[in-house]
């Protein structure tokens, strides 16, 4: 449970080939005009959190986080975890 912990900076994708750093997320949102929430929910799905955790981490309803999630995936034309990530790596729309 410590891993869900780290610090953004801490998380490596798509197998440790590159580390995320805190801008990468910063410009993707702005890139992809997420809401302040939306980055929010970002961070935490980054983190590795599952939506429970994550509606609990924000006070928001089960429901209410999975709506975001898939703002989120809309806005930027994300599949699923993996793409979004695979996005957020590269920098792409």
């Amino acid at each position: 449970r410590a891993d869900r912990e780290r610090p953004v900076n801490d998380i490596f994708l798509l197998g440790g080939r590159r580390r995320l750093e805190p801008g990468d997320v910063d410009a993707f949102c702005r890139r992809h005009e997420l809401s302040i929430r939306e980055r929010e929910v970002l961070l935490l799905l980054v983190r590795g959190l599952p939506y429970k955790q994550i509606a609990q981490a924000l006070g928001i309803s089960l429901d209410t986080a999975k709506t975001h999630v898939s703002h989120i995936y809309r806005k930027t034309s994300s599949t699923g975890k993996t793409d979004l990530f695979y996005r957020i790596r590269l920098g792409g729309s």
